[in-house]
């Protein structure tokens, strides 16, 4: 899925017509920072630190990386964030195009970490299922749950219940987020539409149909608010 190759390595670099092709992002690129992204004709330079603390997946890639760099590197160590003053310390990644990631994407990525309006996380909703995309794809998961932090904000974003619930289950949701909206689906009155069944598929909507007939016969007459949804009900549709 990717090309990881230390920039001072003998390893094979990215190709002659890729580095003459090659632009520098216009915000995330920090001559001071020790991480190479490229993307396409684009390439990314910042500070390998956030991908090393909360990436699995960088993180590994950029131990070996520098297992292959350093002779007497010990690879049972966790890699050292290097000098931005030392060449030999620089890494450079290639982001295959099968990663179907493009170069906004990644940008809306660094914003995540490189945001200079501290803890302001303004963006639309296309911007945060991109974080929730590459957050699930590449393991960042404090990253994850601050997308769905932002996106479960009450009024934040118009979106309708079963939307949300689709968006939700795409990217494996925790069950505290999920909870509240199945538990909404279950108590209202209204059943699904066919365009709703449509947008849950059908196992959700064979697993939501047998729910709510539970829940009408544990709890008959007027439905249950949310918040008095039985426990039951919730390992059913969770």
């Amino acid at each position: 899925m990717y090309s990881w190759r230390p920039a001072s390595s003998n390893m094979p670099a990215p190709n002659n017509s890729q580095l003459k092709n090659l632009k520098e992002h216009d915000v995330y690129y920090d001559n001071g920072s020790d991480l190479i992204v490229i993307l396409g004709d684009t390439s990314f330079r910042v500070p390998s630190y956030f991908f090393i603390r909360d990436s699995p997946v960088f993180r590994e890639r950029l131990a070996e990386g520098q297992k292959g760099n350093r002779n007497n590197a010990d690879a049972s160590t966790k890699p050292k964030i290097a000098d931005h003053r030392d060449r030999a310390s620089l890494y450079t990644i290639v982001i295959e195009p099968e990663e179907k990631v493009s170069a906004d994407d990644f940008a809306k990525l660094c914003w995540v970490f490189l945001n200079t309006k501290l803890s302001i996380y303004e963006e639309s909703l296309g911007t945060w299922e991109v974080i929730l995309r590459l957050s699930t794809q590449w393991q960042f998961t404090e990253v994850k749950d601050l997308a769905f932090r932002e996106l479960h904000r009450p009024g934040k974003f118009n979106l309708s219940l079963i939307d949300r619930i689709v968006l939700y289950d795409r990217y494996h949701a925790e069950q505290k987020y999920l909870e509240p909206l199945y538990g909404e689906l279950l108590c209202r009155a209204k059943s699904l539409t066919e365009e709703e069944g449509t947008a849950l598929g059908m196992k959700d909507v064979i697993r939501i149909s047998r729910a709510r007939e539970t829940l009408a016969k544990v709890a008959p007459g007027p439905m249950a608010p949310t918040d008095r949804l039985p426990t039951s009900m919730k390992d059913i549709v969770v």
